[in-house]
């Protein structure tokens, strides 16, 4: 899985475009993303750039590969929270505890 690191996604207004941010996120090019994806360039690039928009299938593979989340992907739900609810899945359970416990210290001390 490739790791989304300083990229904050903020209201990207189009599918295609969400797709290039967390592509160029991901320090890959048009060419290595599209041998991953197992199509041409030129069809990635017309779809970052609204030539066509992907299906649901596609759309799962390009979050998986971006390692963004699918809601982000294809409606640009939570967008700042993406590369962080990334982060979070990656953890071993144990920490993904102690964050929770640390997030409830903080929304309790705000209260």
């Amino acid at each position: 899985m490739v790791r989304i690191q300083k990229c904050i996604p903020i209201e990207i207004a189009t599918v295609g475009s969400r797709c290039r941010y967390a592509r160029q996120c991901a320090g890959l090019s048009v060419k290595q993303s599209a041998q991953l994806l197992g199509m041409s360039a030129t069809c990635l690039s017309k779809m970052e750039n609204g030539g066509w928009n992907p299906r649901r299938y596609r759309l799962e593979t390009l979050a998986s590969l971006y390692a963004v989340s699918l809601s982000w992907l294809a409606k640009g739900d939570n967008a700042n929270l993406a590369p962080y609810m990334v982060a979070i899945e990656e953890l071993d359970p144990d920490r993904q505890d102690r964050l929770m416990l640390l997030l409830d210290m903080i929304v309790l001390d705000r209260s």
